[in-house]
């Protein structure tokens, strides 16, 4: 999406706010509109949140005004590939970045470095759960959105629970997913639903009419304890069948290791069925652009994951992110 000469990436549609400013949405509002008569509601909630979005131009100078609209966030400053630095965005509490040529990267000779993304790209990137405001962006000297060949040339959407919208990463740019795309130099969509992704058709819907490669589908963790088992398998069913109708590589993601998996858990039963029952969806559809990876073989102990027993670490992202990235690129071969 372009906005004021730049790209709005990861982002679907935009609402423009009384005062002028703009919230961004990573889903359609039809999209999330439908999850409100959903029990519980919170998929609508947690929707809105701006995981993994971006601002993208390239020129020499801007100012960009952003915030969070509810609770404090961070922001990260990229050129191209380099971390510039990141930014605290206090609830309700414009700042302003000045993006100037004065980071190291403008201060040496890499042209013989050929990443992802082009050096001149200015990428400001969201980090996880709140809801990004962008107020304004004054270009300082001319500014305008990357050109195809300046940012990566596939693109990986990737729907899945809290674990895909990177909690525990630390940045945005530390997660499983994100780590996976730098690994293939590819662009990443991320589509993740902390506590919320209860498979809804009308996802399964949004996910066809979407621009990607690759998609994966992380099944499964937040509807083990919420719903039977059969809810799943309907709705998983109805997904699938969606998304091979666009004809290009779904992956199939079940439960990574949790404290589900732990022998006497409350839910260790559950948490197989779920695990079971999207293998047997895979084996019903399988075919060549349909694909599946055991969640326990990519996150396999405790060692991954935060104190919770469920979301993974920044190392355990980072080595998830690494697996995953792998088996896509030197088992599947489909990027």
């Amino acid at each position: 999406m372009i906005w004021k000469n730049v790209e709005l990436f990861n982002v679907s549609e935009v609402e423009k706010r009384e005062d002028g400013a703009i919230m961004m949405r990573r889903f359609p509002r039809a999209v999330l509109d439908s999850f409100i008569c959903a029990k519980p509601s919170w998929p609508m909630t947690v929707g809105r949140l701006t995981t993994g979005c971006e601002i993208r131009f390239v020129g020499e100078s801007a100012d960009v005004v952003v915030s969070s609209s509810d609770i404090d966030g961070t922001v990260e400053i990229w050129r191209g590939d380099f971390l510039c630095g990141t930014r605290a965005l206090p609830a309700g509490v414009p700042q302003m970045l000045h993006l100037r040529p004065d980071y190291g990267v403008d201060s040496h000779d890499i042209s013989a470095y050929h990443g992802s993304f082009d050096t001149a790209v200015w990428r400001v990137v969201f980090d996880h759960d709140f809801c990004a405001v962008i107020h304004d962006i004054e270009a300082i000297t001319p500014i305008r959105p990357p050109l195809p060949e300046e940012v990566p040339e596939k693109r990986i959407l990737c729907y899945g629970s809290s674990i895909t919208n990177s909690a525990g990463s630390g940045y945005y740019t530390n997660s499983y997913i994100s780590t996976m795309g730098r690994v293939l130099g590819a662009d990443v969509l991320c589509k993740g639903m902390g506590g919320s992704c209860f498979v809804q058709n009308e996802v399964a819907d949004y996910i066809v009419g979407e621009d990607w490669d690759v998609l994966t589908l992380e099944l499964g963790i937040n509807m083990v304890d919420r719903f039977p088992v059969s809810v799943f398998e309907e709705r998983a069913t109805y997904m699938v069948e969606r998304v091979l109708e666009v004809g290009k590589p779904v992956v199939l993601i079940s439960n990574f290791y949790s404290h589900h998996n732990i022998e006497g858990s409350r839910f260790e039963k559950e948490n197989r069925d779920y695990v079971e029952t999207l293998e047997r969806i895979y084996e019903k559809h399988k075919c060549d652009r349909l694909y599946y990876i055991k969640g326990t073989e990519i996150a396999t102990d405790p060692s991954y994951l935060l104190a919770d027993v469920l979301h993974p670490s920044p190392y355990g992202h980072a080595e998830m992110g690494r697996k995953i990235a792998k088996i896509l690129r030197e088992d599947f071969k489909i990027i």
